[in-house]
């Protein structure tokens, strides 16, 4: 009875594991989260019906962390174009005027006027900042996929390995239990 219990106590734990780890998979590939986590016993074991590289694109697109690092990257990728624009574009400058002075003669002006973005002023140094903030957060970008795809990877691993313990405990363990207990009767 101790042996078979022991065995009922893996077999629980074993289901457990795969429950807790198919239920992980679930939310880092993006299914639905209400679905009830309990399974009925009498239902048929559940396998990881995704190959891993599918659990793994579906989770790059749509975890949170990734998308927000993304959207981080492209904003700073805009910011180095906005940069480059400015310290490569010149700005050109129009203006009139004029000016009534009833004693004397009216008067009117005109201006013109152009920056010239490469020969002086921060604009190198803010194309430089920019594309230090670009290398940043694509380094950003690459961490965040990194620890989606060990999270997936993980799961994934824990998923069929706990299968695989459950089969041997279902299957060899079991028998050995079921005849300790008949050889102990």
């Amino acid at each position: 009875d101790a042996e078979r219990a022991r065995v009922l106590r893996l077999l629980a734990r074993f289901d457990n594991d795969r429950r807790r780890a198919a239920r992980s998979l679930d939310v880092l590939a993006g299914r639905d989260v209400d679905a009830p986590v309990a399974l009925p016993d009498d239902a048929p074991r559940e396998v990881v019906s995704l190959p891993l590289t599918e659990l793994l694109a579906r989770a790059l697109t749509r975890r949170g962390a990734v998308l927000a690092a993304r959207a981080a990257l492209d904003a700073a990728r805009e910011g180095a174009t906005a940069a480059h624009a400015e310290a490569t574009r010149p700005e050109f400058m129009v203006g009139l005027s004029a000016w009534i002075d009833p004693d004397h003669h009216n008067g009117y002006g005109a201006m013109a006027g152009m920056t010239l973005p490469w020969l002086w002023g921060p604009g190198r140094q803010r194309v430089r900042a920019a594309a230090a903030r670009v290398r940043a957060e694509e380094s950003g970008v690459r961490e965040a996929e990194d620890g989606v795809r060990a999270e997936v990877v993980e799961a994934h691993a824990r998923v069929e390995g706990t299968l695989r313990e459950l089969a041997v405990v279902e299957g060899d363990a079991a028998r050995a239990a079921d005849r300790a207990v008949e050889s102990a009767q």
